[in-house]
């Protein structure tokens, strides 16, 4: 018998347990976790009611398993559009059925809000088996992006050197 995964909004007590899951991540794709930006952004992901973005947290035994951010914004013209970020499950986890129920759970947030179309962003070297994974969901590529990087700081961090001076 397998374990039942909740779906649940976000609390506060997360927030360890979902930087350890964003640094794991990171380290397996490789998407340069920037903890600083994510602990300055740590209030965006609690629940407030009329908010049009939350954290989703999946759980399995008490244990933070999984994680996914939704946020609706309306565009220019007018179409309300659901994005989903800070997808993630922990690697032990994968293929049990954790991400299928959390992208369940925000869509039915999203038909609710009266969302029209629900987008991933992802970066233009994705893992074809991740592309192929949410091609199976019912998304479907539809564009490609350029962008031109004017600061480099803002976007990746320079890594700094730290000098430790032993008083002996």
């Amino acid at each position: 018998m397998s374990e039942e995964i909740f779906i649940r909004n976000y609390r506060k007590s997360d927030f360890d347990a979902t930087t350890k899951l964003m640094r794991e991540l990171s380290e397996i794709y490789n998407f340069g976790f920037d903890e600083e930006k994510w602990n300055e952004s740590s209030g965006l992901r609690l629940f407030s009611p009329g908010s049009a973005r939350m954290t989703l947290i999946a759980e399995m035994a008490g244990a933070v398993v999984g994680m996914g951010f939704i946020e609706v914004k309306t565009d220019p013209t007018g179409t309300k559009v659901g994005f989903l970020q800070n997808w993630g499950i922990a690697k032990e986890y994968h293929h049990k059925g954790v991400g299928r129920k959390l992208l369940d759970r925000a869509i039915n947030i999203m038909e609710k809000m009266g969302v029209q179309v629900i987008r991933i962003n992802f970066g233009y070297d994705i893992n074809p088996k991740v592309l192929q994974h949410v091609q199976t969901q019912g998304f479907n590529p539809t564009s490609i992006m350029v962008e031109k990087v004017l600061k480099k700081s803002e976007i990746v961090p320079e890594k700094k050197e730290v000098v430790i001076e032993n008083d002996v």
